[in-house]
């Protein structure tokens, strides 16, 4: 499972509405970015990195980090084959047609 934490619960008061629980880091950006009932996107990618990083003791890492519509940000951290997934899904939500409309 994957804790999923947004900018405001680091400053002060977290409010448990605002935490939500991902079966991956792959789930918790498919939801954060998929289409809302009323048809539009609920976030979208602003900040990640552009490859695959190796930590100092030889772990693959990623980040992705998302902004919702109200302007809450989440980062999406991953390790591992984790990492992989990761990459790749948001490279592809990233060079899809639609998210390229702005």
């Amino acid at each position: 499972m994957l804790a999923m934490f947004t900018s405001s619960q680091f400053g002060g008061s977290a409010k448990r509405e605002n935490s939500h629980i991902y079966n991956n880091a792959v789930h918790a950006l498919r939801q954060l970015v998929s289409s809302s009932v009323k048809g539009g996107k609920q976030g979208k990618i602003t900040n990640s990195l552009d490859a695959l990083r190796t930590t100092w003791d030889g772990l693959i890492y990623y980040f992705v980090e998302v902004t919702d519509l109200k302007g809450t940000t989440y980062l999406i951290e991953a390790y591992g084959k984790d990492a992989m997934e990761l990459y790749l899904e948001a490279t592809n939500i990233e060079n899809s047609p639609v998210s390229m409309i702005k």
